[in-house]
């Protein structure tokens, strides 16, 4: 086992990768060989619904890494091949499977990048007013 804690942590994630990877590229193969199946028997039907099943799990394989895409590619173009000897007018149906409806997000909060001129403003209390002094009294009396 390695010294290093990282090396350590690798070699426990490659392990882990390897056994999904090992059933990964077995579910492939299975699927090949299902379709393989339905192509020597002769069932148009069983190639009808299978056909598009397997291409997709050659698109799932090589967007988790699991295969090459030139690999997916060369293996699609011989089943159709395959499959077009069997059914010659053939075309690909796409699988349509409905969506989750989606939960509208609650509303966001708005961030305010000045708490003080969001803060609602407080009144400041005024001092009462000092009855005019009598100077001031007269001169207003006068005018």
């Amino acid at each position: 086992m390695a010294n290093i804690p990282s090396v350590a942590k690798r070699a426990r994630q490659a392990l882990k990768r390897r056994d999904r990877n090992a059933s990964l590229r077995a579910e492939l193969r299975t699927s090949r060989k299902k379709m393989q199946k339905f192509l020597d028997s002769g069932d148009i039907e069983g190639v009808k619904t299978r056909a598009p099943e397997a291409f997709r799990l050659f698109d799932r394989m090589v967007s988790r890494g699991i295969i090459h895409k030139n690999n997916a590619a060369r293996s699609k173009s011989r089943l159709m091949k395959k499959v077009r000897s069997l059914i010659p007018d053939y075309q690909m149906v796409a699988i349509v499977k409905e969506e989750p409806k989606k939960k509208e997000a609650p509303a966001k909060k708005v961030a305010t990048a000045n708490k003080k001129a969001a803060a609602p403003a407080k009144e400041v209390a005024k001092a009462p007013e000092v009855e005019a002094t009598t100077e001031e009294a007269q001169t207003e009396e006068s005018s």
